[in-house]
C-alpha cells in the first residue's frame, strides 16, 4: 500500500515528466510488442515448415542430403550474423542485464535484425530455441530504439530498455504481470516506482496487441489432475529431483560454453 501511495504521489508531483514517459512507454509497448509478435509468428512458421519437410524427406536419400546441405548453409548464415553483430549471440537476457549495468552498448537496430533472423534460421534447422531470452532482448532493444528517438536522458533510456524487456515476456507468453515481475527479479534487482508504472502501461498495451494477433488462449497449457493428499510426498521428491537436474543443466551449459570458447 505504501509503495502504491509513493507511486501515485510521484505521478502527481511530476505530471509532465510522467506523462512523457507514459507516452514513450505506450510506444515501447506497441513497437516492442509488434517485434516480439513478429518473432513469435516467424518461429511458429519455421517450425511448421520444418515438420512438413521432415515428413516429405522421410526415406528419401536425396532429400536428406539436401536437408543437411541446407543445415550447413543456415549454420554459416547464423555464424555470419552473430559475427556481424556480436551482441545478438547468446540467450539475450545476460546481454540486456549487461546493457542496463553499463557493461556494453549494443546497436539496437542491428541486434533486432540479427536476433530475429538468426532465431528463425535456428528454428528452421530444428534446433532447440526457447522464446524467453530472445524475446527479452528483442523487447529491450526495441525500447532502446524508442528512447533514442526521443533523445532522453540515459536514465530514461535504461528504463525503457527494462520496459521493453517486460514487453518481451508479455508478448511472448501473453503474461503482462509475469513480464513486469521478471524485470525486477532477474534484471533490475531493485524497486523503481516510476519503472513499475511505465512497465505496467507498456505490458498492457503489448498484451492487447499479442491477443489481437494470437487470440486469448494461453501459450503454455497443461492438463490439470487432482492429486490425492496421501500422494503429496511424491511432489516433494519431484521438486528435489527437478532442482538437482536444473543445477546439473546450468553447470553443463556454462562448462560447455567455456569449452567452445576455448576451441581454436
Amino acid at each position: 500500500m505504501k509503495s502504491l501511495e509513493k507511486t501515485l504521489k510521484s505521478v502527481s508531483e511530476n505530471p509532465r515528466y510522467i506523462f512523457r514517459l507514459t507516452i514513450q512507454g505506450v510506444l515501447v509497448g506497441i513497437f516492442a510488442g509488434i517485434m516480439v509478435c513478429l518473432y513469435r509468428f516467424l518461429l511458429a512458421g519455421s517450425e511448421s515448415v520444418l515438420r512438413d519437410y521432415l515428413g516429405i524427406i522421410h526415406g528419401n536419400v536425396l532429400y536428406i542430403i539436401l536437408f543437411f546441405i541446407a543445415l550447413a548453409v543456415m549454420g554459416l548464415l547464423i555464424d555470419r550474423l552473430t559475427k556481424w553483430e556480436v551482441d545478438s549471440a547468446g540467450s539475450g537476457i545476460p546481454q540486456v542485464y549487461a546493457e542496463v549495468k553499463g557493461h556494453m552498448e549494443a546497436n539496437w537496430a542491428k541486434v533486432l535484425f540479427s536476433k530475429i533472423t538468426a532465431g528463425v534460421l535456428t528454428a528452421l534447422g530444428g534446433l532447440s530455441l526457447g522464446p524467453e531470452g530472445p524475446s527479452v532482448q528483442i523487447g529491450g532493444m526495441a525500447g532502446k530504439g524508442i528512447a533514442r528517438l526521443f533523445k532522453g536522458s540515459k536514465t530514461d533510456e535504461l528504463r525503457l530498455i527494462l520496459v521493453g524487456s517486460a514487453v518481451g515476456i508479455t508478448a511472448a507468453f501473453n503474461a503482462p504481470l509475469a513480464g513486469v515481475i521478471f524485470v525486477f527479479e532477474e534484471i533490475n534487482h531493485g524497486f523503481d516506482k516510476t519503472l513499475v508504472f511505465i512497465a505496467l502501461v507498456s505490458a498492457i498495451v503489448s498484451d492487447f496487441i499479442s491477443k489481437m494477433i494470437f487470440g486469448q488462449s494461453t501459450v503454455l497449457s497443461f492438463p490439470i489432475y487432482n492429486i490425492p493428499l496421501e500422494s503429496y510426498w511424491i511432489l516433494v521428491i519431484l521438486g528435489v529431483l527437478i532442482g538437482l537436474l536444473g543445477y546439473v543443466y546450468n553447470v553443463g551449459m556454462i562448462k560447455s560454453s567455456e569449452f567452445v570458447s576455448n576451441l581454436k
